[in-house]
């Protein structure tokens, strides 16, 4: 059986955690502008270490190893929509796992470090290193993303929800 956190205080605060490190800066420039010491500027040393330097968290470290709720995981440095809680799954290896990315959301490429061949999980819009890609994962897909919870912010379904009545309310007006 399944034994995850449901906390929301456990989550987020007032101050809106789910927004990422570019949102939270005075940059006003595309994820992909981004200079690697404007990064070392606006993340947090472990957040650097880990997506800018494809390093490694300790397994079982992170806050959203065991959490249950709806919503979706977003990319820590750049905001990007990367997956949805309803693909996490509990693989009990240390690590956030999914079973499935958003669309497009995320890109791979072949990582040879520590005399290894696996596969690397990049964020596609701001190419933040996430974690590694395995194909032992459940149902339907068999892929298991290992992500790093440091480089993962969550954005509860109700904050979800009131973006987008936001977003739509000032287009309509």
């Amino acid at each position: 059986m399944r034994n995850f956190i449901s906390d929301r205080r456990f989550l987020m605060d007032k101050d809106k955690d789910y927004q990422s490190a570019l949102e939270k800066s005075d940059l006003k420039v595309s994820p992909q502008k981004v200079s690697r010491d404007q990064w070392k500027q606006i993340l947090t040393p472990e957040q650097f270490n880990i997506t800018r330097n494809a390093a490694t968290e300790k397994p079982f470290s992170s806050k959203y190893c065991k959490v249950n709720e709806d919503g979706m995981y977003t990319c820590v440095c750049c905001g990007a929509t990367l997956f949805s809680a309803s693909t996490k799954f509990d693989s009990n290896c240390g690590w956030p796992s999914f079973f499935d990315a958003e669309e497009s959301s995320v890109i791979t490429r072949n990582d040879f470090s520590n005399n290894m061949v696996r596969t690397e999980v990049l964020c596609k819009a701001c190419h933040a290193h996430l974690g590694h890609l395995f194909s032992d994962g459940p149902k339907p897909s068999g892929m298991r993303y290992c992500i790093n919870g440091i480089a993962l912010n969550f954005k509860p379904s109700s904050e979800t929800q009131a973006s987008a009545a936001d977003d739509d309310h000032q287009s309509k007006n």
